[in-house]
């Protein structure tokens, strides 16, 4: 069935923190017909379950399908009935009608679903829609995440585009309360570039961040956060609104929720990928949110990276995250939920979960108690156990990062040090293997038919946002080949402005033999514009790559 609506519903709670209370948010999809029955079945759960906010998609084809005819009908009664129910509606702009499209002939139904508008028409209807329901509706979106799955332009246009949208929204009315999307992630050079550009009324009052990648992990959504305020954030910043894509099976989403809930996001807009109704016949998915929800900022709810482990309930050497969930009476127990269990394996990660029961939470200091020899010290700051495994005397990282003071990070095969390069499995083309030759030297094997790329990813404090542009000089240690020039790589990495692309190499005879090139990066930000920060590229190579190491050097400027 296709569906050109969107509906999500934002579930509202209430909360013992500072300012107002936190919405949730669960989207529904409602069919292309939008028959008054369906809508009003979708809507009247929405109210049944309590939620407070819903999200709707402007159809603009339906409303606009040429440039001089309008018909707001069926918006007009989405609307009414939301608020007839007090829902509050927030509307997202797109996709574009064929008319508003000029740079594609004749396009294809699924071109339109994220084509680009040219900017007249699209301000002319962001001013319309603002126009007709001002005194209705108080938020409007942009578009949705603007990726190539939802819009098909490169980042100066889609920021050109969402400030046109912006300014046309203020112009109607300047209390209405414009929401920009980023691409996923918390993109920092996307943002960065587009509230700078972005001047008076064109600038949003609300920056929606989403966690959609389950590389993202707790530590990694927290670093980034702590350089986005830091460093890329300006002063007065906008509201943060925060979205995550989760299902109930793949609980990852409940680490990135918690991430998100430690930013103080005003509203956090789930999106899985379950229909709506499996999710409601869910309890734990909406009792569990209400635990995270009233934990903001309280000792349970947070994240750590520690140690090896040597006792018991958690396996050594694996990747694992989790989340505890206090009971009604914290002192009586809680409730430790291992959301992630990740060990890497050649062809791609295996990710097991599992539940235990935590003991007690003893005395002033936050011991939790997992077996008679496992106690846990839970620091002031809140947590959510997560690292390589978990450790009875480990502490906790601190909640915000700061720029890092070493002069180099070098590569971690395993990924599991977040003070470390880490690579980034089953990225397009970067599907690599990881195998042992000479029976005790490990490298990083790219597949050269198929998966040419190896993704590697810095860490966000490393650089902490290189606007200073201080170079650095990347140096990967490789096997050697059979054949002269014939195989090589490059590196395509982040860089300030976008990204960029070093001189190529070429690898030296000898597969036996170890080589190492140097690279120097005048402009590099490793802020993770494209999901990753460096890219190790074989070309039309003949041989694979055998990446012993990669380090990364500050230089002085």
């Amino acid at each position: 069935m296709k569906y050109l609506s969107l509906l999500v519903i934002l579930l509202g709670f209430a909360c013992s923190v500072k300012g107002a209370p936190l919405q949730f948010g669960v989207p529904v999809a409602f069919p292309e017909t939008q028959q008054a029955p369906t809508v009003n079945h979708a809507l009247d759960d929405a109210q049944r379950a309590g939620m407070s906010l819903v999200k709707v998609r402007v159809d603009w084809p339906r409303i606009q399908p040429d440039a001089k005819t309008w018909n707001f009908t069926s918006l007009d009664a989405m609307i009414t009935k939301a608020r007839a129910r007090d829902l509050t509606v927030v509307l997202v702009f797109g996709p574009a009608p064929s008319w508003t499209v000029s740079y594609l002939k004749r396009p294809t139904p699924e071109q339109l679903t994220r084509a680009c508008p040219d900017l007249k028409p699209y301000v002319r209807f962001a001013t319309e829609v603002a126009k007709r329901y001002a005194d209705r509706v108080r938020y409007y979106q942009l578009w949705e995440r603007p990726t190539a799955a939802s819009l098909l332009a490169t980042a100066p246009q889609t920021r050109k585009l969402f400030r046109a949208a912006a300014r046309a929204v203020h112009g109607v009315n300047p209390a209405l309360r414009v929401i920009a999307p980023e691409p996923g992630d918390v993109e920092l050079g996307w943002i960065y570039d587009y509230l700078r550009e972005a001047q008076g009324a064109e600038q949003p009052d609300i920056l929606l961040l989403s966690a959609v990648s389950e590389r993202a992990t707790p530590e990694a959504l927290m670093r980034r956060f702590s350089v986005l305020r830091d460093r890329v954030l300006p002063a007065p910043a906008p509201m943060l609104w925060g979205g995550i894509s989760v299902t109930v099976e793949q609980e990852w989403g409940w680490t990135a929720a918690a991430a998100l809930l430690l930013q103080n996001v005003s509203t956090l807009l789930l999106q899985p990928t379950a229909p709506y109704r499996d999710l409601c016949a869910k309890p734990a998915f909406f009792s569990e949110l209400q635990t995270l929800a009233t934990l903001r900022g309280q000792n349970y709810l947070g994240w750590q990276r520690v140690g090896p482990a040597t006792a018991g309930v958690f396996e050594k050497g694996k990747q694992q995250s989790a989340v505890i969930l206090p009971d009604a009476s914290p002192a009586a127990g809680a409730a430790l939920r291992l959301v992630q269990s990740v060990e890497p394996v050649e062809d791609g990660i295996a990710v097991p979960t599992r539940r235990v029961e935590v003991r007690r939470l003893t005395g002033g200091t936050q011991q939790i108690e997992v077996s008679d020899d496992a106690q846990f010290p839970l620091p002031p700051q809140p947590i959510i156990l997560a690292g390589v495994s978990l450790a009875p005397t480990a502490g906790a990282l601190p909640l915000r990062a700061s720029p890092m003071t070493c002069e180099s990070v070098s590569l971690d095969r395993s990924g599991a040090d977040p003070r470390a390069i880490r690579p980034l499995r089953n990225l397009p083309g970067g599907r690599y293997a990881q195998v042992i030759i000479q029976d005790q030297i490990e490298v990083l094997q790219t597949i050269r038919d198929q998966q040419p790329w190896i993704h590697l990813d810095v860490p966000d404090d490393f650089l902490f946002f290189n606007l200073e542009r201080r170079p650095v000089e990347v140096s990967v240690r490789v096997r050697g080949v059979t054949k002269a020039q014939k195989t090589g790589l490059s590196l395509y990495y982040d860089a300030i402005g976008g990204m960029n692309n070093s001189a190529w190499q070429w690898i030296d005879i000898g597969p036996y033999k170890e080589f190492t090139y140097t690279f120097r990066l005048n402009d590099a930000l490793f802020a993770g514009s494209e999901g990753y920060d460096l890219r190790l590229d074989m070309g039309g190579s003949e041989e694979n790559l055998r990446v012993i190491d990669v380090t990364v050097w500050k230089l002085a400027r």
